[in-house]
């Protein structure tokens, strides 16, 4: 059964469980270095675990210091992928490290970064014991749970612009006024949207006249999403 255990000082989570043991040290330090399969007696390796591991991500104060996932290297290689350092790590211990079912993974950066966070527990390989899932028969059930949760996030865009009306075609308060809706082209970025106009600024000088007009659609806002979902 696949399962989330977090450890936070003295406090440990299996599953939505929780245990509290005693502070021995104030500052929760260990000299030691931490086993992932195994515990560490004084340096060495003992009671060495066999188990699927998903992820393994540790923090110092919220700062995030490991990221390993399971990963096999180009020459066939298995062993845990350092997302945060980039480093690849084999078993330093006893056994061998088995590759499990091939994941397509594609981290994008920058502006086409999007990442949302997805509670899939109650998704288990054997939640039926007697009718067990496959491990392509799990992966497609968390690859259609996220399909889901995307589809209920769409990518929102914004447009807004301010734009000057002196010696306009289309004149303020003759061709239209305020609330109306309008087509809006910037030539620099290419392109053309239909804003609502959202305010007008007019002052007068010594060259005469001249307005400024607002245009845009905001983001939805907490009202926007309630009314939107019939609440």
């Amino acid at each position: 059964q696949r399962m989330v255990i977090d450890k936070d000082k003295n406090v440990t989570k299996v599953q939505g469980f929780e245990f509290v043991s005693p502070e021995v040290e104030s500052e929760m330090a260990c000299p030691g270095n931490l086993f992932i399969f195994a515990l560490n007696h004084d340096g060495t390796p003992m009671l060495y675990c066999s188990y699927k591991l998903y992820s393994f991500a540790m923090y110092d104060d919220g700062v995030l210091l490991r990221s390993y996932v399971p990963c096999q290297r180009a020459d066939g290689a298995v062993g845990l992928y350092d997302e945060v350092s980039g480093q690849f790590f084999g078993n330093a211990g006893t056994g061998v490290f088995v590759a499990g079912p091939e994941v397509p993974w594609y981290k994008p950066t920058g502006m086409m970064l999007r990442e949302t966070f997805i509670d899939a527990r109650d998704l288990q390989s054997a939640a039926d014991p007697d009718v067990p899932l496959t491990d392509e028969e799990y992966q497609a059930a968390l690859n259609t749970r996220g399909q889901e949760a995307l589809a209920d996030a769409p990518l929102v865009q914004n447009f807004s612009a301010s734009v000057r009306t002196r010696d306009a075609t289309y004149r303020y308060g003759e061709d239209f006024l305020l609330g109306d809706t309008i087509t809006v082209t910037d030539e620099r970025l290419g392109i053309s949207v239909s804003a609502v106009v959202e305010g007008v600024e007019r002052s007068v000088g010594r060259t005469g006249e001249d307005m400024v007009l607002t245009l845009g659609y905001g983001l939805p806002t907490l009202s926007d999403r309630l009314r939107k979902a019939g609440v």
